[in-house]
């Protein structure tokens, strides 16, 4: 194995919305779209969860196994069909990416 096949990604997405109307509404439908991501190779969690103290943002933490997987689910469906629905909101997007050895 590799170094880089041996380092596992995770990712700590904050998407915050003008209203909670919003992001209500998004986390509707972008949660059974997530659901697809699970299934993908190299997927150990993608969760989307709704802070308390921030009734405008969605949280989503993603864990890879590797980076070729991550870069995988980038090009695949649910990442595009995803990225078509926040272009429907206007949501500012802020990533986190932390790489640790496995």
């Amino acid at each position: 194995m590799t170094k880089e096949e041996s380092l596992m990604v995770y990712l700590l997405v904050t998407y915050k919305f003008l209203s909670k109307e919003d992001r209500d509404k998004f986390f509707g439908e972008v949660t059974k779209i997530g659901a697809a991501c699970r299934d993908e190779e190299g997927c150990l969690r993608y969760d989307y969860f709704l802070p308390a103290d921030h009734d405008d943002e969605i949280l989503l933490i993603e864990k890879w196994e590797t980076e070729k997987a991550l870069d995988g689910h980038g090009s695949g469906e649910a990442s595009q069909a995803i990225s078509e629905l926040k272009k429907e909101y206007q949501i500012k997007t802020d990533v986190e990416k932390i790489v640790m050895a496995q």
